[in-house]
């Protein structure tokens, strides 16, 4: 018998999800009986911090997942993570309803102070961030909407991703990161993040799995990678919620299931509007930038389109300077802006602009 508590959490057909356990007062002893996780994966380093370790401490367990930074104060990851029942099997039909209608009791969230947000690639070096607020749906049963969003106290990282509007495809292919065990028979979670990349979708809902929800196969992920995001193109599709066909995540046979983001659109925007934002869809224009021309109410907004807004051609996310995320248009305003000089004179805003995109491209603005 292990040391730490084992424990199951929600499930499909005779399935669980893939949490892991341990005692609230001792977390770093073993966690459950381990058969297999990110399989064959390659080390996830600190290019891919977005991808976060995360604790929720309830009376009776420490539940660990995983989940991702989607805006610097936003995490993305799975609702039974959060969810005060999370110790005992429920089992699901393929339309998502509770096989036994008495599981459908207590699906209140823990706290918000009781979860913490972890950043970093090693255990020896994370960072820990509070919770200010968890958004999810907690009026439908326990096997459907398994997506919750994570309001966080401060910044976590200056990234954002996009979102994916379209359902998945069967054949397509995702990546997924993850803390959950990484080889058979360990009895405690890695203490570094792990990558799977191009991982076949094999099912679509609504079939024998849910609307609104996809699947991979076996020997893929498991236990501690609830809420880990499944990522097609760069754009996230969709988080890891429960294991279908066996408990032994090892079994080709095994059915991996995530809930997908498209199906989840109100509880996305109620997400975003949490911290003043609008959602990014893949493909879209990134709502933070302006229109061509728009007044800027500060020195702290884009310019879209190819053309330059009256404001700073930088993009800032809580002061710091995010260049991943311009598009080349902006780019090549902050260029054309720095080596002109008839526009660098014209006025006080073109001035700000320039000494900004000197800041990220290196070297001094023209006087």
């Amino acid at each position: 018998m292990l040391a730490g508590r084992i424990g199951v959490c929600v499930g499909l057909a005779a399935t669980v999800a893939a949490c892991s356990f341990a005692e609230p007062d001792k977390p770093d002893e073993p966690v459950a009986q381990s058969r297999s996780a990110i399989l064959a994966g390659r080390p996830s380093g600190d290019d891919e911090n977005a991808n976060v370790y995360i604790e929720t401490v309830g009376v009776a367990a420490v539940l660990r997942c995983s989940g991702r930074i989607v805006a610097p104060g936003l995490v993305v990851s799975t609702r039974h993570c959060f969810l005060k029942r999370k110790s005992t099997s429920v089992l699901c039909t393929s339309d998502g309803a509770p096989i036994d209608l008495s599981d459908t009791t207590d699906l209140s969230s823990e706290p918000p102070e009781r979860i913490t947000v972890y950043v970093g690639s090693n255990k020896a070096a994370l960072r820990a961030v509070a919770v200010r607020e968890v958004i999810t749906v907690l009026e439908v049963t326990i096997c459907r909407s398994d997506m919750a969003f994570l309001v966080l106290a401060e910044p976590g990282l200056d990234v954002r991703a996009p979102l994916r509007r379209e359902p998945v495809k069967v054949a397509e292919e995702l990546a997924v990161s993850g803390w959950g065990y990484t080889s058979d028979g360990a009895t405690s979670l890695p203490n570094i993040r792990y990558t799977r990349d191009q991982l076949p979708v094999t099912d679509v809902g609504p079939s024998f799995i849910p609307a609104g929800t996809f699947a991979i196969g076996g020997n893929t992920v498991c236990y501690g990678d609830s809420g880990a995001a499944a990522l097609i193109d760069g754009a996230i599709v969709g988080t890891y919620s429960r294991l279908d066909g066996s408990t032994d995540c090892s079994l080709e046979q095994t059915r991996n299931i995530f809930a997908g983001i498209w199906a989840e659109e109100q509880l996305v925007k109620s997400a975003y509007a949490a911290i003043g934002e609008e959602p990014w869809y893949a493909g879209e224009r990134p709502p933070w930038l302006a229109d061509p021309g728009a007044p800027c109410p500060n020195d702290r907004c884009v310019s879209s389109g190819g053309e330059p807004s009256s404001c700073s051609a930088a993009h800032l996310v809580h002061g710091a300077q995010d260049r991943s995320s311009w598009g080349p248009a902006a780019l090549l305003v902050c260029w054309l802006l720095r080596t002109s000089r008839e526009l660098t004179h014209k006025n006080a805003a073109r001035r700000r602009v320039v000494r900004r995109c000197s800041s990220v491209f290196g070297g001094r603005a023209r006087p």
